[in-house]
This record gives structure tokens, sequence and C-alpha cells, in this order.
């Protein structure tokens, strides 16, 4: 939803004060978070975590997602390779690590990589279209900087009234159809942004794409984001909502870091009117498709069960001869 309020809020404050503020309001939103985090939320930790920090870790992990981003973005071949070199390094450093920032025996678990994959994909395509639909809306149909944000409202307004129903629904039929459908509903949507373009209408243009895309997000957030902490044991819990987290931000981020690629901008060049538009279509399709493959890894491997099953037990139960309890085995996280 912030994502979706962002667009509006930007948009707001840009005409009354500066682009500049859309950077400080932030900090007002870091402060109440970090609040909000000391004094409400409850501590979690992993009994067999020893040893301090993982800088080494962090810092090649930062360095490596640092390159590759300016590298898409400046359309350099050398960058591109040493970043996605850096982030191999990275993985081979945390196999090695007595004490990884990322434990990687958590992606052991079928569903839990495959739901990783799906919110790349899916947060993606997201910051992908937010970002260049705004910039349509102003330069090739008109629209101020506000009425471009406030475009985006029905996607807030929509996720507000119909997200809280669909976590109970997806833990009653399972995550599995959700979080199908929901992509393919999201895929439809950006599809339906090529008809986004000068001449057309807020009502017969805008607002069908951006309906279709809410409803399929209402449907897939919820499931996805259970279905990642359900698929791990729970002393892992807490690494995997940051995983989830951080492959979500790391989706949006290398989305808008491969626009002018996807798009044929050249860097550094001003863009015309009718440029934008082509690449935002051409943007809206390559999105779509990467949606459809979220969808894909959903149906393949995300069980319907998998938010039914107490983490870290068996689902079947052992029986013997012995007079004693039966065992109970950790198998969540090869599931």
């Amino acid at each position: 939803m912030t994502a979706a309020i962002g667009p509006f809020l930007g948009g707001w404050l840009v005409d009354v004060a500066s682009w500049r503020w859309i950077f400080l309001i932030n900090l007002p939103l870091g402060a109440l978070v970090v609040y909000v985090a000391i004094v409400h939320v409850s501590e979690t930790r992993d009994a067999d975590a020893t040893g301090g920090i993982d800088v080494v870790g962090a810092a090649i992990g930062a360095v490596g997602l640092a390159v590759l981003t300016w590298a898409l973005i400046a359309q350099e071949p050398l960058g591109i390779a040493v970043g996605a070199a850096a982030l191999v390094l990275f993985v081979v450093v945390e196999s090695r690590a007595r004490n990884p920032m990322l434990v990687l025996s958590i992606f052991r678990s079928r569903p839990f990589s495959a739901t990783n994959g799906a919110t790349f994909f899916i947060y993606g395509a997201l910051g992908a279209s937010l970002f260049l639909v705004g910039l349509v809306l102003q330069e090739a149909m008109g629209y101020s900087p506000l009425e471009a944000g406030a475009a985006t409202v029905p996607i807030t307004l929509v996720m507000l009234v119909f997200s809280a129903p669909s976590g109970p629904v997806a833990q009653r039929i399972g995550p599995r159809i959700p979080m199908t459908v929901g992509p393919l509903v999201i895929a439809t949507g950006l599809a339906l942004m090529v008809r986004i373009e000068p001449g057309g209408t807020y009502v017969g243009s805008v607002l069908p794409a951006l309906l279709a895309l809410a409803s399929g997000l209402t449907a897939t957030v919820a499931p996805l984001t259970a279905t990642a902490l359900a698929t791990v044991a729970d002393r892992h819990t807490g690494l995997a909502s940051g995983v989830n987290n951080a492959v979500a931000r790391t989706g949006q981020l290398l989305a808008v870091a491969v626009i002018p690629l996807i798009a044929g901008f050249t860097p550094g060049a001003a863009v015309e009117a009718a440029a934008l538009v082509e690449g935002f279509h051409s943007v809206s399709l390559t999105a779509a498709a990467g949606v459809v493959i979220a969808a894909v890894l959903a149906w393949a491997f995300v069980p319907s069960d998998a938010l039914g099953a107490p983490t870290g037990e068996a689902t079947t139960p052992y029986s013997c001869g012995a007079d004693a309890p039966p065992p109970v085995a950790d198998t969540t996280e090869l599931r």
C-alpha cells in the first residue's frame, strides 16, 4: 500500500514544495518504524546462532548489488559482469562463513525458494510499472505531478479494502491458488497498460489497468508473505522475513535500473514523449511476462497445505513398537 501511496504523496510534494522533499519524508517514516519495532515487536532469536555480525558478507553483497545496478543503468557490460561476479562471490563467502548473514540452507525448501522467486518478479514488475506510469502521464499525457500521483490512488483503495480478507482466504484454501491466479491478474493489468497513450482517457485506458494490477496484488501479497515465513523452521523465521523483504526491494531496484535497456533509452539522453510511451509499453509487456513466471513458480512448487502444517514439525507421525514417544523430524526445510 505504501508503494501505491508514494506516487500520490510525491506528486503533491513536487507541486507544493520541491522534489527534494520526497527524500526528507522518509525520515519521520523511518523514525515511526523504529519506535514501533522497539515498543511493540517481540524479539525472536536463533538459539544456534553464535558469533558477531557478518561484516564481510554484508559488504560484498552491498558492493555487488550497487555495481550491478549502476552498470544496468549505464549499460556497461564490464560493470554488469563485475557486479554479477561479486554476487556470486557473496554466495561463496556465505556458504563458507562460520556465522553467515544469509544461511543458505533455508533455500533447500522448494516452496520458500519459489516464493522468493515469485516475489522478485512481482515486485520488480510493480516497481518498473509505477515508476514509468507517472512519467508517461506527465510527459506524454499532460498530467500535473499531483494529478499523476492521484491517478494511482485506486491501487491504494482496493488494497486497503480487500487485503485483510485475502489472508484468511489463503489460510482456508491454501496459498497455491491465490499465488497463481493473483500474478496472472497482475500480468493482465500490466498488459492493459499498452492502452495508456496520448489521446486516451483516464477511465478508458488508465483506470482498468490500475484496477487489475491492484486486484492481483490484493490476492497475492498476503499469502506470498505468509508462505515465505511458514515454509522454514521457526528459528529461521526472522531470516526468512528479511530475505523476502530484501528480494522484493532488490527486484524493484534492478527493474528500475534495467528500464533503459528494455525500453531502448540512451543513458543521459533526453527521451521524447513518443519514445517514452513506446518504451513504457515494452517495459509493461516484459514485466507482464515476468509476473507470469511468478505464477508458474507458485503453481509448480507451492503446495496448497504450505500454511497448514506446523512449522518445524513432521507432517506425518512415526509409529514403532518401543515404549517411548515417536521421533519428530524437522523436515520443513527439505519440503
